[in-house]
């Protein structure tokens, strides 16, 4: 959901993943792995994770365009970027804010969103409406990590089915 959030892109149609051992005990997961997805648009987007790198734990990612760039550090929340909307920018710029500047951002001390989708859920279960992410938005966002998995056991593309 991040990735589709981040680039636009709404609708993956394939994924080309690797994977190798050692896996991570006692889950299925490869110890590293790497997607490349295709979307609708023509967007193709690498993923990669690895589970057994020898560092302290760290989540980043960085966006390539022909528009712009972002990057997240490693170590830092703070972004840089560089666009081609700003005359004759000739370097990576800070973010003038922090991109995660969500309130409550880091509140499950891991940092990610999942506690606000899950306020979100059960709010919508004690208000009677339908949750933000619906089951199909769910079933888009997961998918392709799932044919990502599939690709990793046959060694072949697999076309991500549309919802």
């Amino acid at each position: 959901d991040t990735l589709r959030w981040l680039t636009g892109e709404t609708n993956w149609v394939e994924v080309f993943a690797y994977g190798n051992e050692p896996y991570v005990e006692p889950h299925s997961e490869p110890a590293n792995t790497v997607a490349l997805l295709k979307g609708a648009s023509g967007l193709i987007s690498k993923v990669e994770a690895s589970y057994v790198m020898v560092r302290p734990y760290c989540l980043y990612f960085n966006l390539f365009g022909d528009k712009g760039t972002f990057e997240t550090s490693r170590q830092d929340s703070e972004g840089l970027f560089f666009t081609e909307q700003i005359p004759y920018m000739d370097r990576m710029e800070h973010l003038a804010v922090p991109y995660a500047a969500r309130p409550g951002h880091g509140a499950t001390g891991h940092g990610s969103s999942e506690i606000h989708m899950v306020e979100d859920i059960i709010q919508a279960i004690r208000e009677h409406r339908p949750a933000t992410i619906n089951a199909r938005e769910a079933a888009r966002s997961i998918a392709p990590a799932i044919c990502a998995y599939e690709s990793i056991r046959t060694g072949q593309p697999v076309k991500i089915p549309g919802f």
